[in-house]
């Protein structure tokens, strides 16, 4: 369908990346191939929206991505085009659209486009909706699965957040009460040899939310010791599951939603992770009665 563009906005850009210890990996199922993971995610997703602040990308390969004049945000058919780089496996923000202020916590969408061709279904990366923002494009998404179902609803936490290792299509899987936790980070470096200088490490849970238990999984590319504990999103320690050394490659500890004390955890969102020397990740986990 052919419809008359808005005026367009070409202000938005990258924030300049920056080396962090922990750089949480949105898709620990990626299988390398620098196409789509395991789960289906194509090379670059949006993994969290805060209206008003920024928009955060991810990038599931394993090369930096150099975002020419082709890439594009929508909202609700106003339109700005993005430019910078996403590192590997890393996180870049987006400063908010100045032309998006219809864009609110209670009512709103985000596309990416990797193309100005908004017409064209295909050219749809990723997208989210939440509350009940009135004309969208939600039936474009739909009809390419990029999205299935209800709306997420309003956003309580101040952004809403895709959980890990998710396709990303559907309101169950986005956390929508978590406080913004926005990044500019690339994984850590690698030593001479492949012998890595700070252990890379990836973490998600599964199933995720959970009612009776859950598994804290991780991944690395190197032995390390550990402790595997979960946490409240204020801090404070909930459960010390495990204090011992870890070989390389995939690890599992099963967590049955209680704390110190045996008692059953409230229904929310909780953080799961595992730190030792040169090496820390967290994911969110959440708990459901």
């Amino acid at each position: 369908m052919t419809r008359l563009l808005p005026a367009l906005a070409f202000l938005a850009f990258l924030s300049p990346a920056s080396v962090l210890a922990q750089c949480p990996d949105l898709d620990p199922l990626d299988d390398g191939s620098g196409v789509n993971g395991a789960v289906g995610l194509p090379a670059l997703v949006i993994s969290e929206v805060n209206p008003g602040e920024y928009v955060e990308l991810f990038n599931t390969t394993a090369g930096d991505i150099t975002l020419p004049n082709i890439y594009w945000l929508c909202a609700s058919f106003v339109y700005a085009q993005v430019a910078g780089v996403v590192p590997a496996g890393g996180y870049a923000t987006v400063p908010w659209p100045a032309n998006f202020p219809h864009v609110t916590d209670a009512n709103g969408e985000m596309m990416l486009y990797r193309s100005a061709n908004f017409g064209a279904n295909t050219d749809i990366l990723d997208y989210i909706i939440w509350g009940n923002p009135g004309i969208t494009r939600k039936n474009q998404a739909v009809a390419v699965g990029k999205w299935v179902g209800a709306n997420a609803t309003a956003i309580t936490g101040g952004a809403i957040h895709r959980k890990i290792g998710v396709k990303g299509t559907q309101a169950s899987e986005y956390d929508n009460t978590s406080a913004p936790s926005g990044m500019n980070c690339t994984p850590p470096p690698v030593g001479v040899g492949g012998t890595p200088s700070i252990v890379h490490a990836r973490i998600w849970s599964s199933p995720n939310p959970f009612k009776s238990s859950t598994n804290v999984e991780f991944s690395l590319d190197a032995p390390a010791n550990l402790e595997v504990a979960i946490f409240a999103v204020d801090g404070s320690l909930v459960r010390v599951l495990a204090k011992q050394s870890f070989p390389a490659g995939a690890s599992r500890i099963g967590w049955d939603g209680t704390d110190r004390s045996g008692r059953m955890v409230a229904s929310g969102t909780y953080l799961a992770r595992i730190s030792g020397p040169g090496v820390t990740a967290t994911a969110r986990v959440t708990h459901i009665h």
